[in-house]
């Protein structure tokens, strides 16, 4: 028992720790925005602001189009990704063939669902 009301202390002490914590925060920033608003609204201070619009005038302006610098084909890694795709391509075509060889010469399920297989992996590849 007294166990559970020294945790029960313990528990209603942080509450009111967080309760005056919570009311001495809100207390300086009322005061920090009091502070804020006296010197926005003060006539002297850097910050304040008149009503009057200001208006600057249109810019006149091109860009220089010799400055920019064209394109130079393809980056590295651009050849790099379609000399895989190439590959892929290869080796897909070798497969659609090897399985059509195969199932021509014994034409069982099996080697059609290879084929099959084999054979759309290509025509994927070569859509892309």
């Amino acid at each position: 028992m007294k166990f559970l009301r020294l945790v029960a202390a313990i528990v209603v002490g942080n509450l009111i720790t967080i309760a005056i914590m919570t009311a001495l925060w809100a207390w300086v920033m009322s005061e920090l925005v009091g502070a804020m608003d006296s010197v926005f609204e003060s006539s002297d201070s850097p910050y304040h602001h008149d009503d009057s619009t200001h208006t600057a005038p249109p810019i006149d302006w091109e860009p220089d189009l010799s400055t920019i610098s064209k394109p130079s084909g393809p980056t590295a890694e651009e050849r790099e990704k379609a000399q895989q795709h190439r590959r892929n391509l290869r080796s897909a075509r070798q497969m659609c063939q090897f399985w059509r060889e195969q199932y021509r010469d014994e034409p069982t399920k099996r080697n059609d669902a290879y084929k099959t297989n084999a054979c759309l992996r290509l025509k994927n590849l070569r859509s892309r």
